[in-house]
């Protein structure tokens, strides 16, 4: 696809790609008609393009929920072994769940059955790494408030968003 539009390349700022997986399994689950294994080689000519500077920056996100919140720490080597630039990590949103669905997902709820789990595995030191923008303001772990990010991105981005 990337050939069929040349005349963009070089207007290319930035990628986001939303992945809320670093395994096969949950990516399929979570991606429906998603293949690893193609997403796998997509992100490998992604990260030719970050590693050759054509694309000068390269993000990848995440929204944590209970099918994947245990990846989170995986996510991070994924990231960084496609040459991410920034990582963002953000909370389900009820965008078209039922009420009941979305408080199954929603392990960031303190009432939900794996919120403990969630909370340690997010007390990870790793979560503060300069790359790692994230939405965590729970009690007992430490938030990246949204100026911060923001500065960080712009200093990973260079001038790219100055």
């Amino acid at each position: 696809e990337w050939d069929k539009f040349p005349g963009i390349h070089n207007k290319v700022r930035s990628i986001r790609v939303s992945t809320d997986a670093a395994e096969k399994e949950t990516f399929e689950k979570l991606r429906r008609l998603g293949i690893w294994e193609v997403f796998c080689e997509n992100m490998s000519f992604l990260k030719e393009l970050r590693d050759q500077n054509i694309v000068p920056q390269l993000k990848f996100s995440f929204t944590y929920q209970y099918e994947n919140f245990r990846e989170l720490r995986k996510f991070i080597d994924f990231c960084k072994g496609y040459s991410a630039d920034f990582i963002i990590l953000e909370r389900l949103q009820n965008i078209t769940f039922s009420e009941q669905e979305f408080i199954e997902k929603a392990v960031h709820f303190s009432g939900h059955p794996c919120y403990a789990e969630f909370i340690e595995i997010i007390s990870d030191p790793v979560f503060q790494a300069y790359e790692i923008w994230h939405d965590f303001d729970y009690p007992g772990v430490q938030n990246i408030p949204k100026s911060i990010a923001k500065q960080r991105m712009r200093e990973v981005a260079g001038e790219l968003f100055r």
